[in-house]
């Protein structure tokens, strides 16, 4: 007991000032923010109604209903449904108005209007707004006239009460919005959460090193610097006229945003040429820069909208409730961008007026503000939010705003491959090869949580492959804990990935620095995984699994007749798992989860890159790797373990989104695969394959293929777009 209350002092007298200036700092920096958030946010305003004749409360009973139903008095929608008025006498009205049960979900809502001769349609006289959780009412504004018919899409769960038309005058106010202590309060414990970690890893010090480290290569040896940078010029001159050459050949066009792609290229073909020792010993750094290279131009030079990449919208939706900490404020630009899938403009002629639009659009005010804190399961759109909150405070146009959010979507992405590669001894150019599948990238560029899930992942387990590679160091408090931490935030998104905490379990007892230790890690990660494991199947439980239905599957989706209908039919349903499952795995739909661009398309080179983690996953190896290679059986559980993973993905999407007994499953992407990829490749090959291969020869053959795949991939999807 003195030891420990000697150790609890010692820590007291030399944290306590620490903890003291951390906290006083982020309460100041925290109501900075918090002031500088009200002056660069877009301004969101009321209409103040000055007039109002003609309104009308129309009958809900004469309504015609399509996928939804009258209950109670209330019109009843569950996933997309549509609401039709005939007006008996064509009135003039310049605003209808929707009246319903506080909204659980967030959805849309498109009005469409027109005389009663017409024909009602999406595409003229029709605009949509968004939706969000907690909201009661949403209100249509347009040019006044007699119109004759009233058509609304409901999109979303929602109770409509009543709709109203009316005639009027209305004023637009801007709301005098306050500072909100609940987001200082948020921002003050996250900044000292930050400030604590920076002080407990000693970062002022290691960046310090770094610089020091750096300043001193250079004043060392200052002709060899100055040599090395000629030889990077050159080199990087060369592969710009060959890629130069290139892009003109098979385009036979040449503008600036070819260029940039040009002068990119160029750069990485020299950082692999010129660095050869920072190649051979850190490859993670060249996986670093390759990395924001490609993505940086995807996340620049791709459209403006979240119908790039699936669901994107959503992912949008968590990153702007993250960047503004308690609300979510949607202007008509961001309206337009959530839901327009014809806004691509890649005419450089009239890029520059266009974003113009979307600025003048942007800002002139927030069409849609809701409150509530965002869903924490969402957390990895937290660093999209923080590029949309420092890009507003920076006073970004609409279109940069749109493109910092993607960019530090990328970078939060590549740091934590840093950090998962640079912790192997063995097997670095696997997880960098797998990191780097082009698909991955391309979803790390946009505004998607995928890249979270398959990051910490890939970090927990690099650091669990990590202690199979060093038999003779114990294990560490630290170790474990990122170890366990990184697990539980990468299936904490996606639950169906929990048996991933099986693998660290099989760890040796030798690992251990007793046997208490031991149990202390093993009933952490146990507890862990139950608790994913109970929020996956919480829903379930009690036989009601309607919580669980994904809506936009369509009507036929029933979770709960959909299990009943598995553990009646399970042979039938075996053979729908293993044709869904080929139809994603199998080689020749590789461009389907390696090249696949989503909505812009599946690129090119799929089979090399397939090539290429194949050779990797079997060469990639040395001495580290006999522990856990000897262990033949062990491996091949772990293997079935994966297997199982992919199986469990593919059965919650054909219960969730699937209707009843259907022969194949639907929603089940090549995405949901990506995780599984780079354990599945670290254990395969034999534990007595050794390359002595030179590393700076080798890793850079494997960049190169890598790169050339990425950067034909960008240039195909994307860059060759723009003239």
């Amino acid at each position: 007991m003195k030891q420990i209350s000697g150790k609890a002092a010692g820590f007291i007298r030399t944290w306590w000032k620490k903890v003291l200036i951390c906290g006083f700092a982020a309460m100041l920096l925290a109501a900075g923010l918090e002031e500088l958030q009200l002056l660069t946010q877009p301004k969101s305003y009321a209409y103040q109604e000055k007039s109002s004749e003609n309104e009308v409360s129309l009958p809900l009973e004469d309504a015609y209903l399509l996928n939804c139903t009258l209950e109670d008095g209330k019109i009843a929608v569950e996933e997309t449904g549509e609401i039709c008025f005939e007006l008996q006498k064509s009135g003039s009205f310049n605003r209808v108005t929707l009246f319903f049960d506080p909204a659980q979900t967030e959805g849309s809502i498109r009005v469409m209007y027109a005389p009663a001769d017409w024909i009602l349609s999406e595409e003229e006289n029709s605009y949509e707004l968004q939706y969000t959780a907690g909201m009661e009412r949403v209100d249509f504004t347009f040019d006044e006239d007699s119109y004759g018919k009233i058509g609304l899409i409901l999109k979303g769960s929602l109770r409509v009460k009543e709709i109203k038309t009316s005639r009027g005058q209305y004023e637009r106010v801007a709301v005098n919005e306050r500072l909100s202590l609940k987001r200082i309060a948020m921002l003050t414990v996250m900044l000292f959460a930050t400030a604590m970690f920076l002080f407990g890893i000693h970062g002022w010090k290691r960046f310090k090193g770094c610089v020091q480290q750096a300043k001193a290569g250079i004043s060392e040896n200052p002709r060899k610097t100055l040599l090395n940078a000629a030889l990077f010029i050159a080199v990087a001159a060369l592969c710009y006229v060959g890629v130069r050459m290139y892009v003109t050949y098979w385009y036979e066009k040449f503008n600036w945003v070819l260029n940039v792609f040009c002068l990119l290229a160029a750069t990485a073909a020299g950082c692999l040429v010129c660095f050869r020792k920072t190649l051979g010993n850190k490859p993670e750094i060249f996986f670093l820069i390759l990395c924001i290279l490609i993505g940086g131009q995807l996340a620049v030079f791709e459209p403006d909208t979240t119908t790039i990449s699936w669901d994107d919208g959503f992912h949008y939706m968590s990153a702007n409730k993250y960047s503004y900490l308690g609300q979510t404020r949607l202007t008509d630009q961001e309206n337009v961008a959530l839901t327009a899938w014809a806004e691509r403009n890649y005419d450089l002629n009239s890029l520059d007026g266009w974003h113009k639009q979307q600025d003048e659009l942007y800002r002139q005010g927030v069409a849609t503000v809701a409150q509530g804190l965002p869903n924490p399961k969402n957390f990895w759109s937290l660093f999209s939010g923080i590029g949309l909150y420092a890009a507003r405070v920076l006073g970004f146009p609409f279109h940069r705003m749109w493109e910092t959010g993607r960019l530090f979507n990328l970078l939060a992405y590549a740091i934590l491959g840093y950090f998962a590669i640079r912790r192997l001894k063995s097997g670095k150019m696997i997880l960098a090869t797998v990191l780097l599948i082009p698909e991955c990238v391309f979803l790390a560029s946009n505004y998607s949580y995928d890249p979270g899930v398959t990051g910490f992942l890939a970090l927990g387990l690099s650091y669990c492959f990590a202690e199979w590679q060093e038999p003779e160091k114990k294990l560490t408090a630290f170790n474990a804990c990122v170890m366990l931490g990184a697990l539980f935030l990468g299936s904490y998104t996606k639950g169906v990935y929990f048996p991933v905490f099986l693998i660290p379990m099989f760890l040796p007892k030798e690992k251990f620095e007793n046997r208490k230790w031991r149990r202390i890690f093993f009933c952490a990660a146990a507890v862990v995984m139950l608790y994913v494991m109970y929020d996956v199947a919480s829903p379930f439980l009690g036989g009601n699994a309607t919580g669980a239905t994904d809506t936009r599957g369509g009507s036929d989706v029933d979770a709960g007749r959909q299990m009943q209908f598995i553990f009646a039919n399970p042979l039938y349903y075996t053979g729908v798992l293993l044709r869904s499952l080929w139809t994603v795995i199998g080689p020749e739909y590789a461009d389907g989860f390696l090249t696949y661009y989503a909505y812009l398309g599946k690129m090119p080179n799929q089979y090399l890159y397939l090539i290429l983690l194949a050779v990797v996953a079997f060469t990639d190896k040395c001495d580290a790797d006999r522990e856990l290679g000897r262990r033949v059986r062990m491996r091949g559980f772990f293997q079935f373990l994966l297997f199982g993973i992919a199986c469990l993905v593919g059965t919650s999407m054909y219960v969730v989104f699937t209707k009843v007994g259907a022969y194949g499953i639907e929603g089940f992407q090549y995405r949901y695969v990506l995780p599984v990829v780079y354990p599945a490749m670290m254990l395969l090959g034999s534990g007595w394959i050794r390359n002595d291969t030179n590393r700076t020869v080798y890793n850079g053959i494997l960049f190169a293929v890598a790169g050339y795949v990425n950067f034909v991939a960008v240039l195909s999807g994307v860059m060759s777009l723009y003239s």
